[in-house]
């Protein structure tokens, strides 16, 4: 009999070829195509993708997954024709017709993938639908490197994480913490982030992380993210930024010497690796400090550098300015701190015989009392400066303290009276001898060093001529209690009338017996108690008042970023 019904798959359709007649499909019939796969997004890996899709059954014997990434696609109409070239396949195991997911292994790093199944059973093979795109995580970043830093801010390197294309990148997060414990990124020690989601994040090669602590040290680390998670990164080793601008220094002004200053400063601490004072004394025109280092500069290192708060500076010049400032280092870098000064050493005067020390003879002022001559007194004395020495009754002066070059002397016998003329606030700066023959010796005093003040040093020289004068010698034995010379405070009117009169020119002459009669004993200020005129000079100003702009140009304030809260972002 003949079969009327021709090509039983003609009449009975597609679904006859892919056993779709029973649910369990004929072992005759080829499987009928598998739905897409799904991805299993918490499972997926930076290497790996495990993919699901439900029992196939349809008898079965093998079940393949297959994987080609996007990027190798040569014809987007039938992708896996190019399979051979990049494409990943793994067999699922246990029993294929009950098999529900596949791990795909041995993908590329942040890699879209498509997929598709290959169902098997005794009468054939059949090719499944394909799926949507797949993503593997980035490959974990490697630890960045330290690039340089500054006081707030370290600059740090790494690699692309983008690799040229090859992985897909949506942010890039750099974390930031402070070196020293054991994680320094668990949460107690409260890590920082800071991230870039711009289209080019996967192009960055490095970064700037500002508002950092100067001298500290910090540990980096990156975080990629694409659409299957992100990657936590190596942690690098700790960096250190630069240290802050050196400690203000300040005096111990009780310490001045003439060859010495003593200065003391807060601890640094910073991971300093050294500490160094650097000084200079002040000559010639304005100058910045860098100028004068060059020309005379000196520098002196510090011991132990993180946790020294003073150090004494020797080996100076007497009666010399000096500017100092600190330059903290350590590995990252050196900063430098404000300028101390100008100091000015104390002159040097050696003690010698009963009293010694540094005084200005003052020019003598003579003729008329005109406008014109008031208004110069009121202007400054200039007159040479000597070192003068008191030995026994003898008062002698020299251009220096070695005593080798002698100007002049006086012999205290002379002497009739010492006057002084205060300062408008009752200050002892200048006084005089006035001589038996009618001439006068005028002196003006000033301290350098900062514990002893013009006055007291003006009063020490006044009371050491008097002492002078009172003084027996061992050998004599005084007849009556000796007799003093007065030391007057005089108006401006009695000096003016005193300069009027002729002066006698002759050389003080050899000691002349008889000593000082009739003159009433008075201490010191006590009698004619007027207040003096415009002859002393203005009291100059304190010590270390002049500002560093008036002698130096050319500096202006530290230009390091404002400190706020950790963890800025980068660029």
């Amino acid at each position: 009999m003949d079969d009327d019904l021709g090509d039983l798959s003609e009449l009975m359709g597609d679904d006859y070829e892919h056993g779709a007649d029973t649910g369990e499909g004929d072992p005759n019939v080829k499987p009928k195509r598998a739905p897409p796969p799904k991805a299993y997004v918490q499972s997926i890996t930076e290497s790996s993708i495990l993919v699901q899709f439900p029992p196939q059954k349809q008898f079965l014997k093998k079940l393949i997954a297959q994987a080609m990434p996007v990027i190798m696609v040569k014809d987007p109409a039938n992708p896996f024709e190019s399979f051979g070239a990049g494409g990943v396949e793994i067999v699922a195991t246990g029993d294929p017709m009950e098999a529900t997911e596949a791990r795909l292994v041995g993908l590329r790093p942040g890699t879209a993938y498509i997929c598709r199944l290959i169902l098997t059973n005794p009468a054939g093979a059949t090719g499944g639908e394909i799926s949507g795109k797949m993503l593997t995580k980035c490959a974990a970043p490697k630890a960045p490197t330290f690039f340089h830093s500054k006081a707030s801010s370290i600059f740090i390197r790494f690699d692309a994480q983008g690799k040229n294309g090859a992985q897909e990148v949506s942010r890039l997060t750099i974390g930031v913490a402070r070196a020293g414990a054991k994680d320094p990124f668990d949460l107690a020690n409260k890590p920082g982030e800071m991230s870039d989601g711009s289209a080019r994040c996967g192009e960055l090669k490095q970064a700037r992380i500002q508002k950092l602590r100067p001298g500290s040290m910090y540990c980096f680390r990156l975080i990629v993210h694409n659409a299957a998670g992100k990657v936590i990164g190596a942690t690098s080793q700790p960096m250190l930024t630069m240290p802050g601008p050196a400690s203000r220094l300040r005096e111990d002004s009780t310490s001045r010497t003439s060859d010495s200053v003593h200065l003391k400063f807060e601890p640094h601490y910073q991971h300093l690796t050294k500490l160094t004072i650097q000084y200079t004394k002040i000559e010639g025109s304005k100058a910045t400090f860098e100028q004068l280092m060059k020309k005379n500069g000196k520098s002196q290192e510090i011991k132990d550098p993180q946790n020294a708060t003073d150090s004494l500076v020797s080996g100076l010049e007497g009666n010399k300015k000096y500017v100092f400032r600190l330059l903290a280092e350590n590995k990252s870098g050196r900063n430098v701190g404000p300028i101390l000064g100008p100091i000015t050493t104390v002159e040097h005067a050696p003690d010698m015989l009963d009293k010694s020390g540094w005084m200005t003879i003052l020019p003598k002022n003579s003729g008329k009392k005109t406008l014109s001559r008031r208004m110069s007194m009121k202007k400054k004395n200039i007159g040479e400066k000597y070192w003068f020495v008191i030995d026994g009754r003898l008062l002698n002066w020299f251009t220096d303290v070695a005593c080798k070059n002698e100007i002049d002397f006086l012999h205290l016998s002379k002497l009739k009276r010492i006057t002084y003329v205060p300062d408008g606030d009752g200050q002892a700066r200048q006084f005089s001898l006035d001589l038996k023959d009618g001439s006068k010796m005028s002196l003006e005093c000033a301290s350098s060093d900062p514990n002893v003040t013009t006055h007291d040093y003006t009063m020490s020289w006044m009371t050491a001529v008097q002492n002078a004068l009172t003084t027996q010698p061992d050998e004599e034995k005084p007849k009556s209690e000796g007799r003093r010379a007065s030391i007057l405070a005089a108006s401006e009117e009695e000096l003016e009338d005193d300069e009027e009169e002729e002066m006698n020119e002759e050389e003080f002459g050899d000691f002349e017996e008889g000593g000082f009669g009739g003159f009433e004993e008075e201490g010191f200020g006590d009698a004619d108690e007027e207040e003096g005129g415009g002859a002393a000079p203005e009291e100059a100003p304190e010590e270390g008042a002049e500002q560093f702009g008036d002698d130096f140009g050319g500096f202006g304030e530290d230009d390091d970023e404002e400190e706020g809260d950790e963890f800025g972002g980068f660029d």
